[in-house]
């Protein structure tokens, strides 16, 4: 029972450095994608709401 367990453990450690390799690509580009939308996203709110605040700033 533990020497079947260790076997598998060694078995998904050998195959998890291959799947991480392939994925991982896809993975950071996918994040890298995610992340710059954010920022363009808040960027975007924040300047949003300077050009609100100076609106008003200039109205009152």
């Amino acid at each position: 029972m533990k020497n079947n367990e260790s076997n598998s453990r060694a078995r998904s450690h050998y195959l998890w450095p291959q799947n991480h390799v392939r994925s991982r690509g896809i993975g950071r580009s996918l994040f890298v994608n995610i992340w710059l939308g954010a920022i363009a996203l808040t960027t975007l709110r924040n300047i949003q709401i300077a050009g609100l605040i100076a609106y008003n700033t200039i109205n009152f």
